[in-house]
């Protein structure tokens, strides 16, 4: 499921690349050690990675910056070119505020991959966690599972547009490409 989540935001990165091989990349949720980083780092040597969570190893890794905020109440002063949050947002309790705190990320023009299990995958996540295969306290972790028009709703709600939304795993997750737009200055 990791690797899906990332191949998602490698491929929106090497559009980027193309035509700004030096972008600004923050990951909401980057976990302890900004794994997901350090991979994107090493295909994209020339790009700026920052990562936050509640914890971070205060080890850096080579080109990341690590800081340590809650998404919950955390307010940037920055702003990136690409902000990604894999896994993230059905753990939160306010959906539409995290999809602000995106819009607020973002440098105008700025994409924006999401992504979050589908209402598909809570039967399936139960029965497996029934199994022990998955331990039921982070099934119940999640506070909310996602439609399309709920993505659709709370980008919009945001200022963002979805670029493009598509499912994967058969459905029981999905991934949008947020945009923030570019601000239109009348004279």
């Amino acid at each position: 499921a990791v690797r899906q989540r990332v191949s998602k935001v490698m491929m929106a990165l090497e559009r980027i690349a193309r035509t700004r091989p030096d972008a600004r990349v923050l990951e909401l949720g980057c976990g302890f050690r900004g794994t997901n980083l350090a991979f994107i780092k090493r295909h994209f040597p020339d790009m700026h990675c920052f990562g936050m969570d509640l914890r971070v190893d205060r080890e850096p890794v080579l080109g990341v910056v690590l800081f340590e905020a809650d998404l919950n109440r955390w307010q940037p002063e920055d702003r990136w070119d690409f902000v990604f949050s894999l896994a993230v947002a059905e753990h939160l309790p306010d959906p539409g505020a995290h999809f602000r705190l995106i819009h607020d990320c973002l440098c105008q023009g700025g994409q924006s991959v999401l992504t979050t299990p589908t209402p598909l995958a809570f039967p399936v996540l139960m029965a497996l966690s029934a199994l022990r295969v998955f331990d039921t306290r982070t099934i119940l972790d999640h506070k909310f599972y996602l439609t399309r028009e709920g993505i659709e709703f709370f980008a919009r709600s945001a200022g963002l547009s979805v670029v493009h939304r598509s499912s994967f795993q058969w459905g029981m997750n999905q991934y949008a490409v947020l945009q923030r737009p570019m601000e239109v200055v009348s004279s």
